[in-house]
């Protein structure tokens, strides 16, 4: 049942954003050269209408573990409540919301929490994670603390033997970093060190 009305959802939605992803959410969240170079690419690209057998639809296990976790970034530390006018109503600690949906149970609550959705100012697309699923995901009523999203994303990299940063400058046709002296230009100074302060060495 959920299917079908999720298929009906997308069709009626196509329409409405035929290249929203293309033109709006790669922009946003790659280089622009790069992005540039692969919506020429999907442009060109012979999209079949009906639903066929042929493609493999499945990801890649560094996509899966990885790659598509750069999201996380976009996470807030509170999920906003918005009237039916644009109004801010108040917020709730996304921590406290995970896993606990008790709000939406609330007459109209469901409907302000879409609205935030609509209204609440995107996070930044970086290398940081809210504190809320660093230090309290999943954390349940009357505890101090929860789990740690950030280790979660390394433990499973390394347990799926994703290659490390250099793999992929070397996979990418790019020199491998030796120093962490390499890095500057590359990610914020900042970043940097707080990689240093944990390891030994950027290999």
């Amino acid at each position: 049942m959920t299917k079908l009305f999720s298929k009906r959802l997308v069709t009626s939605l196509q329409p409405l954003f035929p290249t929203s992803i293309t033109t709006s959410f790669f922009p946003w969240s790659l280089e622009r050269k790069l992005c540039n170079n692969m919506t020429s690419s999907f442009s060109k690209m012979d999209i079949p209408t009906a639903m066929t057998h042929s493609p493999n639809p499945s990801a890649s296990t560094v996509f899966v573990s990885a790659a598509f976790r750069f999201g996380h970034s976009l996470l807030p530390s509170t999920i906003e409540r918005w009237s039916k006018t644009h109004r801010y109503i108040g917020s709730q600690r996304l921590s406290e919301m995970l896993q606990q949906p008790y709000d939406l149970y609330k007459a109209g609550w469901a409907d302000n929490y879409l609205m935030g959705l609509v209204n609440q100012v995107a996070q930044a697309l970086d290398d940081s994670l809210s504190q809320e699923v660093t230090n309290h995901l999943f954390q349940e009523p009357g505890k101090k603390f929860g789990l740690d999203l950030a280790a979660l994303n390394i433990q499973r990299a390394r347990e799926h033997g994703v290659p490390g940063y250099n793999g992929w400058r070397e996979w990418c046709g790019l020199p491998k970093i030796h120093r962490w002296s390499d890095l500057r230009g590359l990610m914020s100074n900042s970043s940097v060190h707080g990689y240093a302060s944990i390891y030994e060495s950027p290999r």
